[in-house]
């Protein structure tokens, strides 16, 4: 019985560490507190305005393909979900939609960034954002985002079960 971290929680956890680095101090758009990006997905009306932005990161559908007892090529996709409240975090008034944007770019930024530790703690694998979906302004005054991460793996292990 395996007793090593499943691979998916291992690209899971990498990921919300890089996006805990999201901090306008780092160059990035958005200021998010690292109390705010969790694995957990939280309703937004229970939210309270130091909620926001927050980033929730779950984990999707996982397609594997076995290649031998020990290797697997696998698709893994991610959910991420963006949310933020009209000048919760501004230092000018823009609309809501404006810091979504904003916080959308810098989720990219990570997710495509192949030198952060979700890319390179793990061989080989290789990220893309297969789509975003937005509330479309409906949601005023926060704003929702859902973006897709299609994560493409090779993956080693002592058995095909810690894939």
């Amino acid at each position: 019985m395996a007793t090593t971290t499943p691979f998916r929680e291992t690209i899971l956890n990498n990921l919300v560490v890089d996006l805990q680095t999201i901090d306008v101090a780092n160059s990035f758009r958005s200021n998010v507190s690292n109390d705010n990006i969790t694995r957990s997905l939280k309703d937004p009306a229970e939210m309270d305005d130091d909620n926001f932005p927050a980033l929730f990161v779950a984990d999707g559908t996982e397609n594997v393909t076995l290649l031998t007892n020990r290797q697997a090529r696998g698709l893994f996709n991610i959910v991420i979900y963006g949310y933020v409240r009209f000048n919760k975090d501004a230092k000018t008034p823009i609309v809501a939609s404006t810091q979504l944007n904003n916080l959308i770019a810098d989720v990219k930024d990570i997710v495509l960034d192949s030198t952060s530790t979700f890319w390179t703690s793990t061989a080989n694998i290789i990220a893309r954002v297969t789509f975003v979906e937005t509330d479309e302004g409906v949601l005023h005054p926060d704003a929702i985002f859902k973006m897709n991460v299609e994560v493409e793996y090779e993956h080693v292990g002592t058995d095909a079960g810690t894939a």
